[in-house]
């Protein structure tokens, strides 16, 4: 089986082929790389260009995601606000493909579980600050996704995340706050 794996981010958009090579092996074709879409159009343009050969997308997201199909309140994909999006209907529909849309923290710490450093452990928290700041729990077996950048930071300054949020850790200690307060210096 071969499928088109991708991480969209904040700054760019990732993608490549992975397929399953005999029990517990994984062949992973060379990356791709484009700045992120800010449109859905220029998003399934990109994933069209890309899936012609693969039977399958799976799509890496920050943000609130539902059923592995519906999208919400994703910073980084500026057409994926308040209102959930069913991203993984237009997809499928769009490539006439099966896709499964994903947690961008929940699909890294399944494949540290799976095949990397977390493979004997039963509980794990995994944080990430780039571009914004995502994580995910390993909570006896169990994959949770989180968003611990939109937790309250107790800090009273009246910054904004890309969401809109005020005072929350993302919008003080993610990797683009962070560059804007060093621009300021």
């Amino acid at each position: 089986m071969r499928i088109l794996a991708t991480d969209i981010g904040g700054t760019h958009a990732r993608a490549a082929f992975v397929e399953k090579r005999g029990p517990g092996g994984w062949d992973i074709g060379a990356v791709r790389e484009i700045r992120t879409p800010r449109t859905a159009a220029g998003l399934l343009r990109w994933l069209k260009e890309r899936a012609a050969d693969a039977e399958g997308c799976a799509l890496g997201i920050a943000g609130s995601i539902r059923d592995h199909r519906y999208a919400r309140n994703s910073p980084n994909i500026l057409f994926i606000r308040s209102t959930p999006r069913d991203l993984g209907g237009q997809i499928t529909n769009a490539l006439r493909k099966p896709c499964v849309v994903v947690n961008d923290m929940e699909a890294a710490l399944a494949g540290e579980v799976s095949t990397g450093v977390l493979r004997s452990c039963r509980w794990a928290m995994m944080d990430t600050v780039s571009t914004g700041w995502g994580g995910a729990l390993l909570l006896n077996g169990e994959i949770v996704a989180g968003e611990p950048g939109h937790t309250p930071s107790g800090l009273f300054e009246n910054r904004e995340c890309r969401l809109g949020q005020k005072d929350c850790n993302e919008a003080h200690f993610s990797g683009s706050q962070v560059e804007q307060r060093v621009r300021l210096i």
